[in-house]
């Protein structure tokens, strides 16, 4: 597999302050990944789960770790659902909505 883009992987740590106030920080990963379309079958199951599949990318397993979010092209996204397979880990995609 040709990993020829790269994504950032986003986790969030909560620590507490001096205050002993919770803080929320994200902490990103860059990492190698390969775009991949979805099947239709895919976008139809996601949009019955009120979901707008995007797209998916192929990335190392042993460089995923469980993170929900992640920013592709300077978007942020979800990750819906993962699929494992050997060495590569599909994560499939879609856009993160803003809170209003």
């Amino acid at each position: 597999i040709m990993t020829d883009e790269v994504a950032v992987l986003i986790s969030c740590e909560i620590t507490t302050n001096e205050f002993f106030q919770e803080v929320v920080a994200e902490k990103g990963v860059e990492i190698l990944c390969q775009k991949g379309s979805i099947s239709q079958n895919e976008f139809f199951s996601g949009g019955r789960q009120g979901l707008k599949p995007s797209f998916k990318l192929v990335v190392a397993t042993c460089d995923y770790s469980g993170e929900e979010e992640l920013e592709f092209h300077g978007k942020r996204y979800v990750v819906y659902r993962t699929y494992e397979s050997g060495d590569y880990s599909e994560l499939y995609c879609t856009e993160k909505k803003n809170k209003k």
